[in-house]
């Protein structure tokens, strides 16, 4: 279970992240998400970090939960040590790190509400399919 909460006390304006911290085991990967819950005023800079134990596992990808949504959206991947944001993130969120063993995702300036949301990783290995039309 998670929560989103906003408190506004006139100028200080504080907002609390929960953060799912994923502890799981699937074909012996342990991926680890750090800070579980993170408190910080608007404005101050955010870094969530995201760990596992396999390097054949060679993608992290970072996922936003919105306090007024049920949906997913994908915010960005590194896969080798390449990075990728989704363009509608861009202007606050980075992604950084190596996919076969840790990422960051850094969120530049959290003033807006939308920004204030649950927060996941998940690691993957990325498969290319062809399919042809015979």
């Amino acid at each position: 279970m998670f929560f989103d909460m906003y408190f506004d006390f006139g100028n200080l304006k504080l907002f609390v992240f929960y953060f799912i911290l994923f502890s799981t085991e699937v074909s012996a990967v342990q991926v680890h998400q750090a800070p579980a819950a993170l408190l910080k005023p608007p404005r101050e800079e955010v870094q969530i970090t995201c760990n596992h134990s396999n390097p054949d596992f060679y993608m992290i990808q970072w996922y936003k939960q919105s306090f007024h949504k049920r949906t997913m959206a994908l915010v960005g991947y590194v896969r080798y040590s390449l990075t990728a944001v989704e363009e509608s993130f861009k202007s606050i969120y980075n992604v950084s790190g190596d996919g076969r063993s840790l990422s960051s995702l850094q969120i530049a300036d959290s003033k807006e509400f939308a920004d204030h949301a649950v927060y996941f990783c998940a690691v993957s290995k990325a498969r290319c399919h062809k399919f042809s039309l015979s």
